[in-house]
Formats: structure tokens, C-alpha cells, sequence
């Protein structure tokens, strides 16, 4: 017989693996962000609350549009 504990699916490791993929998702957005002021002689924080709605994908493809532009 199991106890409860050893029935659960989920454990710390995995957790943390789900925190490290929602860091690095994170970390990549705000890298994009920077990239688009950069790209477009605009501060960072402008840019940051412009593109605060924005989904990932829709963020990607706004970075795509700048690069192409320039």
C-alpha cells in the first residue's frame, strides 16, 4: 500500500522545472522588448508599456517587423 504522498504525480523537481521554463520564457520577452527600443531609438520602459498586452507570439512578430524595417 502507498501513502498519499507517494501517489502524487507532482514533486518539488517539478516545480522548479516549471519555474525555470516560466523564468526563461520571462528573461526572453523583456530581451525582445529591449531589442524593439533599441531598434526603434525608444526607451525601454516605453516600449515595455506599449507592448504589455501583448502575447508572446505577438510579441515575436512585432521584433520580426522592427528588424525588417530596419
Amino acid at each position: 500500500m502507498t501513502s498519499a504522498v507517494e501517489q502524487d504525480a507532482v514533486t518539488i523537481n517539478h516545480f522548479a522545472a516549471f519555474g525555470g521554463i516560466v523564468h526563461s520564457f520571462g528573461i526572453l520577452e523583456w530581451s525582445m522588448q529591449v531589442l524593439m527600443g533599441v531598434l526603434s531609438a525608444q526607451h525601454v520602459d516605453t516600449i515595455i508599456i506599449l507592448t504589455k498586452e501583448l502575447s508572446y507570439r505577438q510579441k515575436r512578430n512585432t521584433l520580426y517587423s522592427f528588424m525588417e524595417m530596419t
